[in-house]
């Protein structure tokens, strides 16, 4: 259980994971309250709950507090009052008058205070206030989305937060097939002033869906200025504050400006940089700075979007014997950034991972650190400066890295996943995971959690199953739940 808590605990927007198989059905973020009391001068009580609570709508929540009390009391000396809401509510909703709570949840998903009022009864007088968070969740407001091939058709298949699977998605919600050719989903619009979506990538085009219920809500083409065809989504990402997103559409950059606009259905801009580009499916950034960096399938070498204007190459500062950004010679596999420090208060810094894949089939993992920032007289500049090599199994297909151990890259060759640190070049860890692996992520709030899809590869219809491993601080990965024959093969997957 306390490897279950360590594992799902969310930071303050996101919400407290936890999986129903467990036997719970309810999982909180800690074991007992250390404060957050209102007592009276007179008297002392202490009621032990939990910092926080999910519970699924229209399931019940069951909360059952210790009490202590001063000599002379007990627990039948005072009343209870249970309430809940948030900033949307008009009043509070009373949920019980008893000490144990159990009550039905109606209140759509969000996050909400949970408040347990302590009176005592002969004097009337409140002797302890406690106001904790409650996180209602539906069957699609929070968890992880799964795009997998079913016979060259494109399935979603979403597991909760509280370990519910939901299959044939988007099928089932709209009454109508996804288009064909999976390539790509994404979270977009992840700001308060932007409406939130799913958008899900195929060759025949990509649709968007609101992301509380996956409902259609229409074309990508329809959200992106002068689309250069019919419009492929490969990959999004967007800078840690939240102010910009960018999107790879059909090899290119696209942008929008979600920080600061009150347009809900805010469109992406043309693309950045004209046509004399190719991108690799990775938007390579995490930082402050809204200047995301790609690698150039033509050149094979990492590019910067500069202001969402020029495409630029990076500035290697450094020796290039380790491996030259500017000409690899090499293709891109995977990428992905983590935040890091450094010496220039002008600068954003960010440790970079990838994997490349030479002519003759041989991988290799890398690692850099890029500065993107200005010098003392404000001219700018965007370094990539190679700090790691390490040669990776031969045949391994997909792969991940994680901020947790920066240095280690998971990679995977058929039903066996491999841990192999960039600094030694040693592998640290293998597990076998007892079908072919097919696509794996960690998720973007709980750098400790891996999701891996295995199946046995013939993309028919419950041919895949999705694995959730914890991974510590050796690369050891151990297996914390499998759901097991909920989709097809997996091509990508998204956390939100």
């Amino acid at each position: 259980m306390n490897i279950i808590r360590n594992i799902f605990e969310r930071n303050s927007r996101c919400m407290i994971a936890g999986l129903a198989l467990m036997g719970a059905g309810l999982f909180a973020s800690c074991a007992s309250d250390d404060g957050n009391y209102d007592y009276s001068a007179r008297e002392v009580i202490s009621v032990d709950i939990a910092n926080a609570y999910t519970v699924e709508q229209f399931d019940n929540l069951v909360v059952k507090p210790k009490v202590s009390t001063m000599e002379g009391h007990s627990a039948d000396d005072y009343s209870y009052m249970w309430q809940m809401w948030n900033s949307a509510s008009v009043h509070p909703d009373t949920l019980s008058r008893e000490l144990n709570l159990d009550a039905k949840i109606k209140s759509p998903a969000g996050e909400y205070y949970l408040e347990l009022e302590v009176k005592n009864k002969k004097s009337e007088t409140v002797v302890s206030t406690l106001r904790k968070t409650l996180y209602v969740i539906n069957s699609f407001s929070v968890g992880l989305a799964i795009l997998s091939d079913v016979d060259g058709g494109s399935e979603i298949t979403f597991i909760n937060s509280m370990g519910t699977v939901s299959e044939n998605v988007y099928e089932t919600v709209n009454g109508k097939k996804c288009p064909r050719g999976p390539v790509a989903i994404g979270f977009m619009g992840n700001h308060e002033n932007i409406i939130p979506m799913i958008c899900i990538g195929t060759k025949e085009g990509s649709v968007l869906t609101n992301s509380d219920d996956f409902t259609y809500f229409g074309p990508l083409d329809d959200m992106v200025y002068f689309p250069s065809g019919t419009c492929v989504f490969q990959a999004v990402g967007r800078d840690n504050w939240g102010m910009r997103e960018y999107a790879i559409i059909n090899g290119g950059f696209h942008q929008r400006g979600i920080g600061w606009e009150d347009t809900p259905y805010l469109m992406f801009d043309a693309r950045d940089g004209g046509n004399g580009y190719d991108l690799a499916p990775f938007v390579i950034m995490y930082s402050t700075s809204s200047t995301p960096m790609g690698f150039d399938k033509i050149t094979r070498s990492f590019i910067y979007n500069y202001f969402g204007e020029d495409i630029l190459p990076v500035t290697v500062p450094g020796s290039t014997d380790l491996f030259n950004p500017n000409d690899m010679q090499a293709d891109l596999m995977y990428a992905t950034a983590f935040p890091a420090e450094g010496d220039n208060k002008y600068s954003d810094y960010e440790y970079v991972r990838g994997v490349m894949k030479n002519d003759d089939g041989s991988l290799y993992a890398i690692g850099a650190m890029k500065e993107d920032g200005y010098d003392d007289n404000w001219n700018s500049f965007y370094t990539l400066t190679p700090t790691h090599r390490a040669s990776l199994p031969a045949g391994c297909t997909c792969f991940a890295a994680s901020a947790y151990e920066h240095n280690f890259m998971y990679c995977a060759k058929g039903s066996t996943l491999y841990c192999v640190s960039l600094v030694t070049g040693n592998t640290l860890s293998t597990l076998d995971l007892g079908q072919n692996i097919d696509c794996m992520k960690f998720d973007e709030n709980v750098p400790t959690l891996l999701y891996v899809a295995v199946s046995d590869g013939s993309c028919k219809s419950k041919s895949g199953s999705m694995i959730y491993l914890n991974v510590d601080a050796s690369g050891t990965a151990t297996e914390i739940a499998r759901f097991s024959n909920i989709c097809g093969k997996v091509v990508d997957m998204v956390n939100k």
